[in-house]
């Protein structure tokens, strides 16, 4: 290999080991590790081990990587957030990297009195046989024409080796690596809320609804419904007016500010803003939530987390109405997500 490429695909292996470490996104982490992987596969090929620098890109940096990733989604993990730094911790990061660079001199300093490969007797190689007296590679396989025009099938030898003396161990790693991804998968399974009975409600229904009297007013009430004298007076003295200087119906209306309302005619949606409030939260942070969601929430005056923490059954019912979500909001555990966000905020 020249030795620039041998350089460039070094610095390519060493940059995306370090961007594993220091990048605190971990899908970031994980699309670095594919870069070292390449890196480390083009140093491979340039030494010729072609099979093992092709493992590198199918195996490692296509399948596991792959992997990485779809668990990583799975699991939700969010964005590591900075944390202070333990001595032990800076104490094994300073060590262990030491202890292998002390490995690696020890093994490029006796690189020169190793002894080099024995060379490759094809004859033999093609007689070889096996107890019951056959040919070991038989007459047509790939590796018996390979032997025969002297040339070293590598990769056939070693799928021979693998399904012949290592066939059991091999499928034993395949099981391990089934039943931890089954494993994966059944625990970062949500709870899904309980089925609702259909006989339940149907009984609710039918249930007739009674007529009940409002309450009597008090005296207080009274005194506020009384029109005072104040107010005769104004109304007394604008009828007199002539057209040209009465005040217009647009004039009259109270000027009221926005504020949190609990209105009825929105219909079941808990306590709601009339207008952005000073303190809304970003509701995206919520699994489940993205811009188009949130936006359409704060059209029905939901900003912060407190509100979404505080839904009841009917709230619920209601947005996932208004919202086409078909029990998205229960799946995706919301008012969970919510309730811990409003309590980081207000720690």
């Amino acid at each position: 290999m020249p030795s620039i490429l041998f350089y460039l695909f070094a610095a390519l292996m060493v940059a995306g080991g370090m961007m594993v470490v220091l990048m605190r996104n971990p899908v970031s982490s994980a699309l670095s590790m594919v870069l070292s992987f390449i890196g480390l596969a083009g140093l491979f090929i340039g030494l010729n081990a072609y099979f093992v620098g092709i493992l590198q890109i199918l195996v490692y940096a296509g399948a596991i990587m792959v992997l990485f990733i779809f668990i990583i989604m799975l699991m939700d993990v969010k964005i590591e957030e900075k944390g202070s730094l333990k001595p032990a911790a800076v104490a094994a990061g300073v060590a262990i990297p030491l202890i292998l660079l002390m490995q690696l001199m020890g093994v490029l300093s006796s690189i020169e009195n190793s002894p080099s490969a024995p060379e490759i007797n094809h004859v033999a190689a093609l007689a070889q046989t096996n107890d019951d007296g056959s040919l070991t590679y038989k007459e047509g396989t790939m590796i018996n024409k390979r032997l025969k025009a002297e040339r070293l099938p590598d990769t056939h030898l070693i799928g021979y080796k693998l399904f012949t003396d290592y066939n059991f161990p091999l499928q034993v790693i395949a099981v391990l690596l089934l039943v931890a991804t089954v494993g994966c998968v059944t625990l970062s399974k949500k709870s899904t809320p309980k089925a609702v009975n259909k006989k339940q409600i149907t009984q609710q229904k039918r249930i007739p609804k009674v007529a009940i009297a409002p309450p009597e007013k008090t005296k207080e009430e009274h005194k506020k419904e009384a029109p005072s004298e104040q107010s005769k007076i104004a109304k007394t003295k604008e009828a007199n007016l002539p057209e040209s200087q009465k005040p217009t119906e647009e004039a009259k209306a109270p000027q009221t500010k926005p504020s949190d309302t609990t209105n009825e005619a929105n219909g079941n949606r808990g306590m709601i803003y009339a207008e952005r409030p000073d303190d809304a939260d970003d509701l995206k942070i919520i699994s489940g939530i993205g811009p188009v969601i949130e936006k359409k929430l704060n059209g029905f005056g939901i900003y912060t987390y407190k509100q979404v923490a505080d839904w009841s059954e009917e709230n619920i019912t209601e947005f996932d109405g208004l919202l086409s979500f078909k029990g998205r909001i229960n799946r995706d555990d919301w008012l969970t997500q919510a309730a811990e966000l409003y309590a980081q905020k207000s720690a």
